[in-house]
């Protein structure tokens, strides 16, 4: 699947906090809902096994100065 320059750097700042992209044809989505889901779940069971996708680190809060 060929993804647009802008689809690639949304997946690098979605990556960079510590989220995991998986791109689906949309024909796929619309017309085999349950391979995509059989996908979905596969890519889920295989990042839980090997710990591959971390969890989100959570927001990190700046202090507030008072003046």
């Amino acid at each position: 699947m060929k993804k647009p320059k802008l689809d690639k750097v949304k997946q690098k700042k979605l990556e960079f906090a510590g989220f995991a992209a998986s791109w689906l044809e949309e024909d796929d989505v619309l017309s085999d809902i349950n391979n995509v889901n059989h996908k979905i779940e596969s890519t889920i069971d295989k990042s839980e096994d090997h710990n591959e996708i971390p969890p989100p680190n959570p927001r990190q809060r700046g202090t507030r100065s008072t003046s």
